[in-house]
C-alpha cells in the first residue's frame, strides 16, 4: 500500500522536488525525511549539488518536515490575482514574440524566477507563452511572459514602473482579472504595482533548498 510519496525533477545539478504526499494516518512518522534520506542515499555520485522546493508558508507541519530534512528557508515568493484598476499608459512599441530571452532580458529582472517559472520552464511551454515586450527606439524597457490562456503573468520586468505598467497598459490588462504567479517578495517595484492596482497576494510561499 502506498503511504506516501515524492516526485522530484532534476535540472543540471539540481532536483527539485515538485510534489510531496503523505497519506493521512501516517503523517507525523518522519516518513518525509525518510525518503530524502533515502533519495540521496540513491543518488549518483557528484551528479547533484542541491535540492530545492516550494512550499506554503502557513504549511507549518510541512516546513517542519523539511527543516528535519536539512532544507533551509532562502526567500518567500508571492502570487497576486485580482481584477486590476486602470494602468496608466506610456510611448512605445509593443510587440509579441515566442517566449525566448536573450541577455537583452535579463537585466529587467533582477530577482530570479522560481524553478517553474525560469527561462528553462518557460521553453517547455513554449506553444502556449507569450513574450510582450515594450520597446522605444528598439531599446528594450519592460518586458513580460504571458499565459493568455491562464490570464497569468509568468515573469515581468522593466527598467522602472513606468514603463513596466505602460507594459502592462499595452497587454490590455486595465480593468482584468488576472495573476502573477512566485514574485520574489524583494521585487518592491512589482508588489507596489500589483498592491496600488488592487490585486491580492493569495497565496505566499518560501523557497527551501539543502546541499546533497
Amino acid at each position: 500500500v502506498l503511504v506516501a510519496a515524492l516526485l522530484q525533477a532534476p535540472r543540471k545539478k539540481l532536483l527539485f522536488n515538485l510534489a510531496t504526499g503523505v497519506r493521512k494516518d501516517f503523517r507525523g512518522f518522519g516518513l518525509t525525511f525518510l525518503m530524502y534520506q533515502k533519495i540521496e542515499e540513491d543518488l549518483p555520485p557528484k551528479n547533484f549539488e542541491k535540492m530545492k522546493l516550494e512550499v506554503i508558508t502557513e504549511n507549518i507541519r510541512a516546513i517542519k518536515s523539511y527543516e528535519k530534512a536539512g532544507f533551509r528557508k532562502t526567500r518567500k515568493l508571492l502570487s497576486w490575482k485580482g481584477t486590476a484598476s486602470a494602468f496608466s499608459p506610456s510611448e512605445g512599441d509593443h510587440k509579441i514574440h515566442a517566449p525566448k530571452l536573450t541577455p537583452e532580458h535579463f537585466p529587467l529582472s533582477p530577482f530570479p524566477y522560481s524553478f517553474e517559472m525560469d527561462e528553462v520552464g518557460m521553453q517547455r511551454q513554449t506553444e502556449i507563452l507569450e513574450l510582450h515586450e515594450l520597446r522605444v527606439d528598439e531599446k528594450l524597457l519592460a518586458y513580460a511572459v504571458w499565459n493568455p490562456w491562464k490570464m497569468t503573468l509568468i515573469q515581468l520586468g522593466g527598467v522602472d514602473r513606468k514603463w513596466v505598467v505602460g507594459l502592462l497598459n499595452k497587454m490590455k490588462l486595465s480593468g482584468e482579472t488576472f495573476g502573477a504567479v512566485n514574485m520574489d517578495d524583494k521585487n518592491e517595484l512589482l508588489s507596489e504595482i500589483f498592491q496600488d492596482h488592487g490585486m491580492m497576494n493569495f497565496v505566499s510561499q518560501y523557497e527551501m533548498e539543502r546541499d546533497v
